[in-house]
């Protein structure tokens, strides 16, 4: 089996309020703002091959066009903070490079009850040095996964487990745009699903 997938370029307008005590000295403790923030255009392609009747193996890979976050501006609605807060500071500077994930993993047919399923993924870090922040945390990561289900007459069980282990890195390089330190994450997510059939 073959697949291919295309998620084109969208911007989603976000909005919130910014808070800053030393701003309350002019009568302006907080202010509204925008940003758009741009999702970027991701393509997707894969196959799966039937060993045999039980086991199922799948293989993609996964492009993100990360470049197109170059730079997310922010609009402040306060006269104030709008005059005295330096475009370089109200601006989030990325400059991301493309990056392409790879993912495998495969499914193996107990019985007509049980399925079970284990994964690995690889994704590599898009952000340069000069631009990790803790905002937007960019590190390569390695995603495990198990899980299954459980079928019975009328429904159904999920169970998933995803462990995501980052590679830390250690940003020696002071620029503008950045925050110097030790960058890692690790992830532990658990999901459950149920279905029923009327």
């Amino acid at each position: 089996d073959l697949g291919l997938s295309l998620r084109l370029s969208t911007t989603v307008a976000m909005s919130g309020e910014a808070k800053n005590p030393l701003f309350a000295a002019f009568g302006a403790p907080k202010s509204d703002f925008d940003r758009d923030v741009t999702w970027p255009l991701w393509i997707g392609a894969g196959a799966a091959y039937h060993v045999n009747d039980q086991l199922t193996l799948a293989f993609d890979l996964h492009y993100s066009k990360w470049s197109e976050l170059d730079e997310l501006p922010t609009e402040y609605k306060n006269e104030i903070w709008a005059a005295n807060v330096p475009e370089e500071e109200s601006t989030f500077t990325l400059n991301w490079d493309d990056a392409l994930q790879i993912r495998f993993g495969g499914e193996y047919h107990l019985n007509e009850m049980f399925d079970i399923r284990a994964g690995y993924a690889y994704d590599p870090a898009p952000a340069p040095d000069e631009t990790v922040i803790i905002l937007f945390p960019s590190m390569t990561n390695h995603m495990f996964c198990v899980g299954g289900s459980f079928k019975g007459e009328s429904f159904i069980v999920d169970l998933g487990i995803e462990y995501l282990l980052s590679s830390e890195r250690d940003i020696t390089e002071v620029s503008d745009y950045n925050q110097p330190g030790k960058h890692s994450m690790n992830v532990l997510a658990i999901s459950a699903g149920f279905g029923y059939n009327f």
